[in-house]
């Protein structure tokens, strides 16, 4: 996740395009919480695997160009 990170953006995107494989999204629709959004993992997924799927997600629409996602790298130590 790390060397994904650090690549995605404005460098060769090698482990990005990886990750989907390794940790692939469940993506489907939801409507809790008064509105359809969508969701990456199923309810109930381990923490480690939700975060990746979530991560992987953002990432690729990072790299697709989807304007909707802003990129940035925290500034704390």
């Amino acid at each position: 996740m790390r060397t994904a990170l650090a690549q995605s953006v404005g460098a060769a995107p090698g482990a990005v395009h990886r990750l989907p494989r390794d940790c692939p999204p469940e993506t489907h629709l939801s409507d809790h919480n008064a509105g359809r959004h969508i969701h990456f993992s199923r309810n109930g997924t381990p923490a480690e695997r939700w975060a990746g799927r979530l991560i992987v997600a953002q990432l690729a629409l990072i790299e697709a160009g989807d304007r909707a996602v802003t990129p940035g790298r925290c500034a704390a130590a």
